[in-house]
């Protein structure tokens, strides 16, 4: 196997995460600025969410981040809100 094509395939899947990880985000920054401003890449921003946002807080970032989590739309972000939406206890996408 050509490693040049795994190298490239691989930072593919890491843009597209990075990419998902900065809609998150910003979701987050806009309904609880203080859990996104501690955020660090090497957090878990879905469980500081959950272990630091009001039940209002967190229904207001599913019905955001939802949309984007439907499996029709066909968008490889989408893997990574489903992860997120998981931990907060999202398990129906469509």
């Amino acid at each position: 196997m050509d490693t040049r094509a795994v190298k490239s395939s691989t930072r593919v899947k890491l843009q597209f995460a990075a990419a998902a990880k900065s809609i998150e985000h910003e979701i987050v920054a806009c309904i609880r600025p203080d859990i996104a401003g501690t955020f660090s890449i090497g957090a878990d921003l879905a469980n500081a969410v959950n272990a630091h946002a009001t039940d209002d807080e967190k229904n207001r970032i599913i019905d955001a981040l939802l949309p984007r989590a439907n499996p029709a739309l066909d968008d490889r972000r989408g893997d990574h809100h489903r992860e997120f939406l998981r931990v907060l206890g999202v398990t129906d996408f469509v």
